[in-house]
């Protein structure tokens, strides 16, 4: 397999469900979506779809973050992209709103 994040993520999303006491069923269940869609992710044949990448961190509560799944290259960029519009902008302020 070439995308070496993908055994990465799929690892930390299953010690989470070891660590839990869920099952790979509890997670299908709580997302939707087939038992067998999320042994595709877990054994890294496929990539889960971005929504369920978002979801897996709220399930997770951020131990596993949608970026995991993300090459390596395109986490830096975005580190990188962040880290320059806080530098211009300042950051947001979460309770104005």
């Amino acid at each position: 397999m070439s995308d070496t994040n993908r055994p990465t993520a799929a690892r930390a999303v299953s010690a989470w469900l070891r660590a839990n006491g869920r099952s790979q069923g509890d997670l299908a269940r709580a997302l939707d979506v087939t038992p067998a869609a999320v042994s595709k992710w877990l054994r890294g044949y496929q990539l889960p779809p971005v929504w369920v990448r978002v979801a897996l961190s709220r399930i997770t509560d951020g131990d596993v973050p949608a970026s995991m799944w993300m090459p390596e290259d395109q986490r830096e960029r975005i580190g990188a992209a962040a880290a320059r519009f806080v530098d211009a902008h300042g950051a947001a302020d979460r309770g104005s709103k």
